[in-house]
């Protein structure tokens, strides 16, 4: 560890900031398994936190209320990535007990943007931007398919020239 800081202050003194970027990289790319766990550890610390002050007598019911709100926030989170409230939740919940499994959280979690929720319903909300990039990917596609089968059938209306 203290041949990379060195390394860096050399990179950062002598002013390569690309040397410091790559080393910084690599750097980064052999300690993924110490960060992953690390951040995975300090996930694991809150919900032993949580469960630890659960098991507290002296707490009254309300504060026991919201301790396992915050609880099952944060084991909902831990499964699927979604930082969700209780109605938010059971909502997904429910879509995915409709699609029985066939949609997994883990596409809920990519349109999470999109979504939105009010009045106990899960609607879809797109941009501008979404609606401007759909035709125009729709549009592109239409075009290079014309190309692609104009340059398919051109051997067959077009004379190969003689040669001589």
């Amino acid at each position: 560890m203290i041949e990379i800081a060195n390394s860096i202050t050399n990179a950062i003194q002598s002013g390569n900031i690309l040397w410091l970027a790559l080393i910084v990289m690599i750097s980064l790319a052999a300690n993924y398994p110490r960060i992953s766990e690390y951040l995975e550890g300090r996930r694991k610390q809150r919900v032993n936190n949580l469960l630890e002050a659960l098991g507290c007598t002296h707490l009254d019911d309300k504060f026991k209320d919201f301790l396992k709100h915050e609880l099952s926030r944060e084991y909902f989170l831990y499964v699927t990535d979604i930082a969700a409230e209780k109605e938010y939740r059971e909502e997904l919940i429910r879509l995915n007990e409709l699609s029985k499994g066939e949609v997994p959280f883990f596409h809920y979690r990519r349109a999470s943007s999109h979504l939105r929720f009010k009045d106990g319903t899960v609607s879809i909300k797109l941009d501008k931007s979404d609606i401007f990039g759909y035709y125009m990917n729709f549009a592109v596609a239409i075009f290079f398919g014309l190309i692609s089968m104009v340059m398919f059938m051109m051997p067959a209306f077009v004379r190969p020239m003689s040669r001589l």
